[in-house]
């Protein structure tokens, strides 16, 4: 793997593992609370956004194509962390696939 592809693996590897710590342990109370200030947003809208981020920013670097609703992202709820916690699961495993198959020449693309 490009040492720019895996610097940005194990940047998100970090960021999921601090998010994964977290949500450990929460139900769905916990997941979908929400502070009292207003435009603020429950782990589980955070988590869920958090997933279509790294999707997008990674198939943008490595010219692939996927559907994301971002405005889906923050209406999302659900009752237990594992569910959540599977998403993102997948979602890395995705992302590592995509950055295994960037070469330096595609880093040097503009992309938009």
């Amino acid at each position: 793997m490009e040492v720019v592809a895996q610097a940005v693996l194990d940047e998100i590897r970090a960021a999921n593992e601090e998010f994964r710590k977290s949500v450990d342990g929460l139900d769905g109370d916990g997941l979908n609370w929400r502070p009292a200030t207003e435009g603020t947003n429950s782990l589980f809208v955070l988590g869920s956004h958090m997933v279509g981020v790294q999707r997008m920013m990674v198939s943008t670097a490595v010219g692939a194509t996927i559907e994301r609703d971002r405005s889906e992202e923050f209406r999302a709820v659900g009752q237990e962390g594992k569910a959540l916690l599977q998403t993102l699961e997948r979602a890395e495993v995705e992302v590592a696939q995509w950055l295994e198959s960037i070469i330096s020449a595609n880093l040097q693309e503009i992309r938009t």
